[in-house]
């Protein structure tokens, strides 16, 4: 696994309260669709370049994977020098491969960051 010193996006948000606009929009982009990369056990690849945009979500894709527990705990921030940080996603422990015809089912995860 690889060491991220930025920490998580939840000691962020408790140490310095709200992001700028710049850091929230970064964040978002990042999550949401474009410079993934995962930290699975044996399937980490530590030389993957986590600027190639989709990375993550086409990991998930060809995986039939759901993640089911991401809060600001489970994304973790590696810092870059004079740039936004890189975000990583992190704890798997709950996540679920889904058959092809298969929709996900149940509440699962963390209560507080349930809809």
């Amino acid at each position: 696994m690889e060491y991220c010193s930025g920490g998580s996006l939840e000691g962020l948000l408790k140490k310095h309260g709200k992001f700028s606009e710049d850091m929230a929009k970064n964040c978002i982009q990042q999550i949401s669709f474009f410079f993934f990369s995962f930290m699975i056990s044996n399937n980490y690849n530590s030389n993957t370049n986590p600027h190639n945009k989709g990375e993550g979500l086409r990991f998930l894709w060809n995986h039939s994977l759901i993640h089911r527990d991401l809060k600001p705990a489970n994304i973790l921030l590696k810092s870059r020098p004079k740039k936004l940080p890189i975000i990583k996603i992190a704890d798997f422990g709950l996540a679920k491969e889904l058959g092809k015809t298969e929709i996900a089912q149940g509440k699962v995860g963390t209560p507080l960051y349930m809809v």
